[in-house]
C-alpha cells in the first residue's frame, strides 16, 4: 500500500518524519523531528497505520508549540501526557517500566513520588534513566516556577514509576485507545461519523482527567447536555441513541480495562412523536426519472443519478449502494438485479433488487457511483440537492426514496411480501434473502426473481409508461 505523507520506512519499521518550520530548527537542534510509530512494514494494518500517523502529527504539533511557548498555563492535560509518552519514547522507556506497585496513590506532585511503594532497585533505574527529575525535583523544593519542559519530565517520571499514571490520563486518550482497539478507520465514511459523534459528546460535555474527582459526574452531566443539544436540534431519539452508542461502549469500556469504577448510566431520552414520513409525489418521480436519465449532464451528474435510480427501485441506503462489489452486480443478466448481501444494518437487510428502470444506464454507470460514495462523506448533502434540482422540492432528502417505494407499491396495488422482499422491510424478506445463495445464471432463471420483477414492474408503472 501506499504510504502516507510524512512516512517512511527503515528497515521493517515505520517513522513519521517532518521537518521543522525554518524559522524554528535552530531551536528545536535539528533539522527534522522523527517519531516511531512502532508498525512493522511487514504486519501494516490500514487503519493501525492512520491512527499511529494522527497520534505522530499531534506530537510534531505540539513539539513546534513548545519550541515557541515556555509557560505552562498554555497547556492542557491531554498535551502534557502526550509530551511525556514522546519524551519516554525518545528514551527508549514505557509507562510503568519502574512500578511495583499496582495501588492508585493519586500523587498530586513530583516532591510526593518518593511516597509510592517502590522496589529500591526499580527507584534507582528510574533515577538513572530520568537524571533530569532530579532538577525538576530541586526546583519544586525551593519554590521555582516549573516551565512545561519541567512538568513534562514530572509527568514523565511518574508514569514511569507509578502504574496508575499509566493509564489514560485523560477521555480523549481513552476514545484513541478504544477506536484503535476496535480497528474504527478514521478514513472511512463510518469511522468519521462515529469519530465526529464523539467530538461533539466531548464538546457539550468538557475534558476532564479520568482520575478526577467527580469524573463520573461530569460524564452523566455531559450526557444529559448532548441529547438536550441533540433534541434541540430537531434529531429523534433514535438517532440521539444511535450517535452515543459508541460513546458509552468507550466510556464502559475504559472503565472495566483500567478499574476506574465509574457505572455509566444511559441518560433519559424521551419519545418523541414521529414526523409523517416524507415521499416523493408521483409527478416529482417522473421529473427526477426524467432529470437522471439526462445525457447532457457531466460525470458527477451520472454518480449520483445512477445512485438514485439503484435508492428508488431497492429502498436502499447510500451506504448500501457504497459496498456492492463487482459480483453483486447482476446488471448485464436476463433480468438485471443488484444483490445487497454486504453488511447491512439488519439481517433483513440483505436482499436482490430486479432493475426495472434505466437498467442500461446503471450498467454503464453504477461502478462510478459505488466509488463516489466510498470516498466521500458528504454525500447525503449532495443527494438532498440533486433531488432538489430535479423536482424543486427542498424538503426531500435521499431517505425519501426509500419510504417512497413503499408507497408506490401501496398505490399501485403491489403485494406487501413483495415489496418487503425488494426493501428489506423487516419480517417479509425471506423469499430475497434465500435467492442471495443462488448463483448468476441460477439467479437470473429463478422463478423468484422473476416474481420479484413483475412485482416491481408493478411498484414503479407509473414511472414506465
Amino acid at each position: 500500500m501506499k504510504l502516507p505523507k510524512y512516512v517512511r520506512a527503515a528497515g521493517n519499521s515505520l517513522f513519521y518524519q517532518r521537518d521543522f518550520p525554518t524559522s524554528l530548527q535552530q531551536a528545536a537542534g535539528k533539522k527534522t523531528f522523527t517519531y516511531p510509530l512502532k508498525i512493522k512494514t511487514s504486519e501494516i494494518r490500514e487503519s493501525a497505520l492512520l491512527k499511529a500517523v494522527q497520534t505522530a502529527s499531534e506530537v510534531y504539533q505540539l513539539q513546534v508549540k513548545m519550541i515557541t511557548r515556555t509557560e505552562s498555563s498554555a497547556y492542557n492535560l491531554r498535551e502534557l501526557d502526550l509530551a511525556a509518552t514522546a519524551f519516554l519514547n525518545a528514551r527508549r522507556l514505557r509507562a510503568a517500566q519502574y512500578a511495583t506497585d499496582t495501588r492508585d496513590p493519586n500523587v498530586i506532585s513530583y516532591e510526593q513520588a518518593n511516597q509510592i511503594n517502590t522496589d529500591e532497585d526499580n527507584f534507582s533505574l528510574a533515577e538513572y534513566a530520568l537524571p533530569e527529575f532530579e532538577e525538576v525535583r530541586f526546583k519544586q523544593g525551593v519554590g521555582e516556577p516549573l516551565t512545561f519542559q519541567d512538568q513534562v519530565i514530572g509527568h514523565a517520571w511518574l508514569k514511569l514509576v507509578d502504574a496508575a499514571k499509566s493509564k489514560p490520563q485523560t477521555l480523549s486518550q481513552l476514545w484513541d485507545e478504544y477506536a484503535a482497539e476496535k480497528g474504527k478507520d478514521a478514513s472511512s465514511k463510518e469511522g468519521k461519523r462515529e469519530h465526529v459523534h464523539w467530538k461533539n459528546w466531548l464538546a457539550a460535555t468538557g475534558e476532564i482527567a479520568t482520575s478526577a474527582e467527580g469524573a463520573l459526574d461530569h460524564i452523566h452531566n455531559g450526557l444529559d447536555r448532548f441529547v438536550a443539544e441533540q433534541l434541540g436540534k430537531g434529531l429523534k431519539g433514535q438517532s440521539v441513541n444511535r450517535a452515543l452508542a459508541q460513546v458509552l461502549a468507550c466510556l464502559r469500556r475504559g472503565s472495566k480495562k483500567y478499574r476506574f469504577g465509574w457505572v455509566i448510566e444511559p441518560p433519559f431520552i424521551p419519545n418523541v412523536e414521529p414526523k409523517g414520513k416524507a415521499v416523493l409525489t408521483q409527478s416529482e418521480q417522473r421529473d427526477l426519472i426524467s432529470y437522471c436519465l439526462n445525457s447532457q449532464q457531466g460525470k458527477m451528474h451520472r454518480k449520483v443519478a445512477v445512485t438514485i435510480l439503484v435508492m428508488l427501485q431497492g429502498g436502499c441506503m447510500t451506504s448500501e449502494v457504497g459496498r456492492l462489489l463487482g459480483e453483486d452486480l447482476g446488471t448485464a443478466a436476463t433480468v438485471p438485479h443488484l444483490l445487497i448481501k454486504n453488511r447491512t444494518k439488519q439481517t433483513a437487510r440483505k436482499r436482490v433488487i430486479p432493475v426495472v428502470i434505466g437498467a442500461d444506464y446503471i450498467h454503464a454507470h453504477v461502478r462510478e457511483g459505488v466509488e463516489w460514495i466510498k470516498s466521500r462523506s458528504d454525500t447525503s448533502t449532495t443527494i438532498k440537492r440533486f433531488l432538489k434540482r430535479a423536482t424543486g422540492n427542498r424538503e426531500l432528502t435521499g431517505h425519501c426514496l426509500r419510504h417512497t417505494i413503499r408507497a408506490n407499491a401501496l398505490a399501485n396495488g403491489a403485494s406487501d411480501s413483495a415489496v418487503a422482499a425488494i426493501s428489506g422491510w423487516k419480517g417479509l424478506g425471506s423469499v430475497s434473502t434465500i435467492m442471495l445463495g443462488y448463483g448468476e445464471e441460477g439467479l437470473s432463471n429463478s422463478v423468484g426473481l422473476k416474481a420479484l420483477q413483475r412485482e416491481s414492474l408493478i411498484i414503479h408503472k407509473h414511472l414506465l409508461t
